[in-house]
């Protein structure tokens, strides 16, 4: 792989490998450049081998992934949708699309939801045919973000959804590669979400997968992201569909991208067992660890402790990004989001706690040792200057 240039650590950046150009030439000369095309489908098939399930549909964007997730689901108007308060932002918007309400749950101490807050949730709701209602709406579904890359509690979120008839979706836009007790993250919950953006660990440039073991919720995926076609000939749609589906050349990068995804896993695991050197002995400062699983390190990021760490982390953040070294925080809590702040927050105060002290670290592949030895040599000047 490449090498990173000197004063320019970026958070993740796409590595674009050569067998990528033939395969692109190849669909380009063929003219079947739009979504009808073998190299589409092939993707698809490939990725399902690698997640280790039954099927997979090539979109435009996780967060495309991510609203027929919902739809396949039932999901729909005056619904409640459990989210955690700490992820990006895509999950929830996609809540809002079909006009659901987000409920935000606290997250625990490795970034992902509570299973502890979740339960205490359902315990709070009240219960009609085995189905649980908040507020009189009912509960229908929960959507799991492996944050960063690290895997959740999944069988206590298994148990609530099985004992309480509530659908699961997991969010595995940040966690392809990584796996819980044998299984693909994505693999797990009802239905499963890819992301493909150009900061992930492989790439299409833009676009995202809805992977299943689910042939009815599959279905429904791809008869509604494919603009819910009925007849072809005659363009009979019966539903409100979506034109969502994946184009020849994002699959054909995505081709290649994937036959080279151990490559990027191993060298994300070496970037952290780096970055897990180079701060072993810093007071006050220690990197994010995955508590179960593998996790695929598609980010790493240290936690500061002791006081006042959210002014310690914006002076870190505005004197490494002065150095060319690309740092930023967590996503801001959703509940303080501007569209979301009428929506109901149930924890503890740990998401926003979470936030104020963890600073995602640069992570791109193309980072040496010595990259990672400057970055942190940089956090722990002025980590130590700051505290004085």
């Amino acid at each position: 792989m490449g090498k990173v240039a000197m004063g320019n650590y970026s958070l993740n950046e796409p590595y674009i490998h050569s067998d990528a150009f033939p395969i692109l030439s190849s669909i380009l000369a063929s003219g079947w450049v739009s979504s009808v095309s073998e190299a589409v489908t092939g993707f698809e098939e490939m990725l399902s081998e690698y997640m280790g399930v039954r099927y997979a549909f090539a979109c435009q964007s996780g967060t495309a992934g991510l609203h027929l997730a919902l739809l396949s689901l039932g999901i729909g108007r005056g619904d409640i949708v459990l989210v955690p308060d700490i992820t990006f932002i895509a999950p929830v918007n996609t809540i809002a699309y079909i006009g659901a309400e987000p409920v935000f749950i606290d997250t625990d101490r490795d970034l992902n939801i509570s299973v502890s807050v979740l339960k205490d949730f359902i315990q709070g709701c009240e219960r009609k045919r085995g189905r649980v209602f908040y507020r009189g709406r009912p509960v229908k579904a929960i959507i799991v973000v492996h944050v960063l890359g690290n895997p959740c509690d999944m069988q206590g979120i298994l148990n609530i959804c099985r004992d309480n008839k509530i659908g699961l979706i997991e969010d595995a836009t940040e966690s392809l590669g990584a796996s819980l007790d044998g299984d693909m993250l994505g693999s797990i919950g009802d239905v499963g979400v890819i992301s493909f953006n150009g900061n992930k660990i492989i790439t299409t440039g833009a676009g995202g997968a809805v992977v299943s073991n689910n042939r009815r919720l599959m279905e429904r995926v791809r008869y509604l992201g494919t603009q819910a076609k009925d007849d072809g000939l005659y363009y009979i749609h019966n539903d409100v569909g979506y034109n969502y589906r994946m184009s020849a050349l994002q699959a054909g990068l995505g081709i290649s991208q994937l036959k080279h995804i151990q490559e990027h896993l191993d060298k994300k695991q070496t970037l952290h067992q780096w970055y897990r050197k180079a701060f072993r002995r810093v007071s006050g400062i220690s990197v994010l660890e995955p508590i179960r699983g593998a996790g695929n390190f598609w980010i790493n990021a240290v936690r500061l402790r002791g006081k006042d760490t959210k002014r310690l982390r914006d002076i870190l953040i505005d004197r490494l990004l002065s150095a060319g070294m690309q740092v930023r925080p967590l996503w801001l809590p959703n509940h303080l989001q501007r569209p979301y702040s009428d929506c109901v927050y149930f924890g503890r105060g740990s998401s926003i706690r979470q936030w104020e002290s963890t600073l995602c670290l640069p992570s791109d592949i193309r980072m040496r040792q010595e990259d990672v030895e400057r970055v942190a040599e940089m956090v722990k000047e002025v980590w130590d200057g700051a505290r004085d």
